[in-house]
């Protein structure tokens, strides 16, 4: 019987036996090989700081034009990846800048993605 899931203390230690269980599932999920990974191995300077949403490679707002060219080429192909990327920072944004005008945040974050 799975224990009724509640957000104090006493019920999160009696599912952690069960979370400890499912370890070794997950890890062995990891080994099979499925698709490359289109973003692995790109690193770049230009990073989200939050909760201030500023880049950490030129102070800009984030997404800046470069990161914006990164993720363009990263995503090169895939307009609709890239743009459900770009609604998930959008809705984090708008919960770490509540105050922010909402047309300004996705004019930065969606108002540039187009297709090609």
């Amino acid at each position: 019987m799975v224990p009724e899931v509640t957000h104090d203390v006493a019920a999160r230690a009696e599912l952690a036996p069960v979370a400890e269980a499912a370890l070794p599932v997950r890890a062995a999920v990891a080994d099979v090989p499925g698709p490359p990974d289109p973003t692995a191995g790109i690193m770049t300077e230009h990073a989200a700081v939050r909760p201030t949403w500023t880049c950490t490679g030129c102070a800009s707002a984030w997404p800046c034009q470069t990161r914006r060219q990164q993720l363009t080429a990263e995503y090169d192909g895939a307009v609709v990846a890239l743009s459900l990327y770009m609604v998930i920072c959008f809705v984090e944004v708008s919960a770490d800048l509540p105050h922010a005008t909402v047309g300004v945040l996705y004019q930065r974050f969606l108002g540039w993605v187009r297709p090609r």
